[in-house]
């Protein structure tokens, strides 16, 4: 019996296994797929979370020294940007943008917006001065 070059080494004869019995190695994998679910929900539970204030690591400690000291920058920070194509400067692009600011700093959870237009804002308006970003920080 002649083996091809493709069977002489054993990854060779592996592929050419997996190749003519393909249906076969298909259902195996997707049967260890669901098993590795299975144990997977089994030993962690179904739920996962990304909660890290309980614990002892830094980033735990970190956040509980936050929320005790600094509560309006314990939480999360977005950024909310404005593209105009008058400037971003023109009175009623700075009109909308206050308000706009003005309605963040009201909803749930926001402790703090960063008017970009304001004196305290630096480097928040783009060179050409039609794109500009508002910083929220969330509490939580």
């Amino acid at each position: 019996m002649q083996t091809s070059a493709r069977s002489a080494t054993r990854l060779g004869r592996l592929a050419h296994y997996c190749y003519t019995r393909r249906k076969l190695v298909l259902g195996l994998w997707i049967l260890g797929l669901i098993a590795i679910t299975v144990v997977g929900q089994g030993v962690f539970g179904a739920s996962f979370s990304n909660k890290f204030g309980s614990g002892s690591s830094e980033s735990a400690r970190a956040q509980r020294l936050l929320q005790q000291r600094f509560p309006t920058a314990s939480g999360d920070s977005a950024q909310v940007v404005f593209s105009t194509t008058d400037p971003v400067t023109d009175p009623a692009n700075e009109a909308a943008i206050a308000t706009l600011v003005t309605t963040l700093g009201g909803m749930p959870h926001v402790g703090n917006v960063t008017n970009p237009l304001s004196p305290t804002a630096r480097g928040q308006v783009s060179p050409d001065g039609h794109i500009t970003f508002a910083t929220v920080q969330f509490d939580k």
